[in-house]
């Protein structure tokens, strides 16, 4: 709504309110079905048996799901709002693959640069990747783990830039 007071100049008291409304009930409906189709994928994720989390373009973590706490040792609640994805696969901070796709630059030939020590099978699909890679840091001895990285996206309008999901 909005309102506008027209006052009386002589004696300064309020005459009159001019003013609008708008129903804007079809907009919140829409926006309290968004907030719920979001609380569920949420859900669905954190209850996930596959190890996921999902980072903004930040590269900050916005879901680290309960299997990835598991996987990894690292909790939920510290790994949330942190950029610290990184500390899981290597000792120290260097590029990851989700670094390139946030810049979109994951392109195969940077992918093979930094994961072709280890017979890494690249396979691209819908502006994703998925890979087999050994991580020599990753417990004693290192692991291989094999991992997708995806952008996410709306139904409507495509590509989500604001966040990838790895796992």
């Amino acid at each position: 709504s909005r309102a506008h007071a027209i006052w009386d100049e002589k004696t300064g008291k309020p005459l009159r309110m001019v003013g609008s409304l708008r129903d804007i009930t079809r907009r919140r409906l829409a926006e309290e079905q968004l907030a719920a189709s979001q609380k569920l994928i949420q859900d669905i994720l954190a209850g996930s048996p596959v190890a996921t989390y999902v980072i903004d373009l930040n590269h900050k973590i916005v879901i680290w799901n309960k299997a990835m706490e598991h996987l990894t040792g690292r909790k939920v609640a510290k790994m949330i709002g942190t950029d610290k994805h990184w500390e899981v696969f290597y000792p120290e901070k260097r590029p990851m693959i989700v670094d390139y796709m946030v810049k979109g630059m994951a392109t195969p030939h940077i992918i093979r640069r930094h994961y072709g020590h280890t017979n890494f099978r690249e396979s691209r699909f819908e502006n994703g990747v998925v890979g087999d890679v050994l991580f020599p840091h990753f417990y004693k001895g290192g692991r291989w783990l094999r991992f997708m990285i995806k952008p996410l996206y709306d139904f409507e309008s495509g590509p989500l830039p604001e966040s990838l999901v790895g796992n």
